[in-house]
């Protein structure tokens, strides 16, 4: 049987990348829709096939959709100068992929737009933001996704569409945190007015999720939030941030009108450089809207008895009672025993008996201290992935682990931008 082929717009980004990378993994022939300007740094040597076009010209789509079976569109703006480029990008775009994708025969069996919390809009009173409610975007970037969300699921009697609205993403590739993890490193932790929090999802659970999206019937017309039951503030992001780089750092309180001087600084240097201004007042707006809080509790139901994360991973389900059974191929497992710090996890799919890992979990650290069965058995690397989930669900540490996986993508990433400024420089002389 031949494998669905997937054709990914926005595959060079951070969320699109790992889009890609997770059906990869799941088998599927992935075709990456990108500019001729869009960089291929995160898909070099993937075994993906390139297909050239922008979302926002008709040229190029036609051929780009045919012969698809699923269309996942990622692609979109979340920073620009003007409200007429967000239009430009995130609503006609989706409406040019959209008539490729419905002018195509055979037809795609699955559209899969990536939407945004930020077209629901902030937390009211405090409370999670669910699928159900009035959305009430504060921004021009929420705005305009959700008008490409209306119009693809306007499209629903004409095609399978699902649309997805994640929180804030993170994890590795990810930038616009990286300025974060620079202050403090510089001992300086920003704090904003208020004690505002927010929902969010990492990038691999995300891309997770995409795969349930395509491949659940009962997914089709519906509208996801796909965030973890993590929630985090800039406050306590500031401190894991600041444990997990083994620093120090000092808090500084932003003023509110200091936030807006920096918001119209940063649209006025855009304007004069002609670059996207990475903080505007309609941003300050956003971030200071208040809470920004999901509900992921459609997806949590529709995954049955699952929790978000393992909703989001068909691969390794986690039980917490022995005797449950896995799908073939699958690896389930269950808590064998909880003492203080240390979890004992069991395997039950058929592996031999004895395979158990024991993890520590510290206040700062993530350590798995014991794996009985031997690096080369073929569960050892399920059983680690499936442990790493396991201590988010049970430890919430899920953040720190990340932030520390992060600050080592930081590293790497400014050692690589210094080396690419210091060749220019010497290119010019």
């Amino acid at each position: 049987m031949t494998a669905p082929l997937a054709l990914v717009t926005g595959a060079s980004g951070f969320v699109g990348s790992h889009i890609v990378d997770e059906l990869l993994r799941r088998g599927t022939r992935v075709r990456c829709l990108l500019r001729s300007t869009s960089s291929r740094r995160w898909l070099e040597g993937k075994p993906v096939d390139f297909a050239e076009g922008d979302v926002r010209h008709r040229e190029g789509l036609d051929a780009a959709v045919a012969g698809a079976d699923w269309i996942v569109h990622a692609a979109g703006l979340t920073h620009a100068p003007s409200a007429e480029e967000f239009h430009r990008a995130n609503v006609l775009g989706t409406e040019q992929i959209l008539a490729a994708a419905l002018g195509t025969s055979p037809a795609p069996r699955r559209f899969l737009y990536i939407s945004s919390q930020a077209a629901a809009g902030p937390s009211r009173n405090g409370a999670p933001v669910t699928e159900d409610l009035e959305p009430g975007p504060v921004s021009a970037y929420g705005s305009t996704k959700l008008a490409g969300e209306n119009l693809v699921m306007q499209a629903g009697d004409r095609l399978p569409v699902v649309a997805l609205r994640p929180p804030a993403v993170y994890g590795p590739r990810e930038k616009a945190l990286l300025k974060y993890f620079r202050a403090v490193k510089c001992h300086v932790r920003p704090r904003l007015p208020g004690s505002r929090r927010f929902s969010i999802v990492y990038a691999v659970d995300h891309a997770r999720a995409v795969w349930e999206a395509l491949t659940q019937d009962r997914a089709v017309g519906r509208i996801y939030f796909v965030g973890g039951p993590d929630l985090t503030s800039f406050e306590e992001t500031g401190r894991m941030i600041e444990r997990a780089m083994e620093t120090w750092s000092l808090p500084f309180q932003i003023p509110g009108f200091l936030l807006q001087a920096a918001g119209l600084a940063g649209e006025l240097v855009g304007a004069v450089t002609g670059r996207t201004p990475f903080l505007s007042r309609e941003k300050i707006r956003e971030i200071t809207s208040g809470d920004w809080i999901v509900s992921s509790g459609r997806i949590r139901k529709a995954a049955g008895s699952r929790s978000p994360k393992a909703a989001a991973s068909s691969e390794a389900p986690m039980n917490r009672r022995s005797g449950s059974g896995s799908a073939p191929g699958q690896t389930s497992f269950w808590v064998s025993s909880v003492s203080g710090n240390r979890i004992t996890v069991t395997s039950t799919a058929g592996l031999r008996p004895g395979i158990s890992v024991a993890v520590g979990v510290g206040l700062s650290n993530i350590e798995i201290r014991k794996i009985t069965a031997p690096q080369g058995h073929p569960a050892y690397r399920r059983i680690c992935q499936a442990m790493h989930r396991l201590i988010a669900e049970k430890a919430g540490h899920r953040v720190l682990a990340h932030a520390m996986k992060f600050v080592d993508h930081s590293e790497v990433e400014l050692e690589r931008l210094k080396a690419e400024r210091a060749a220019e420089r010497k290119r010019l002389g």
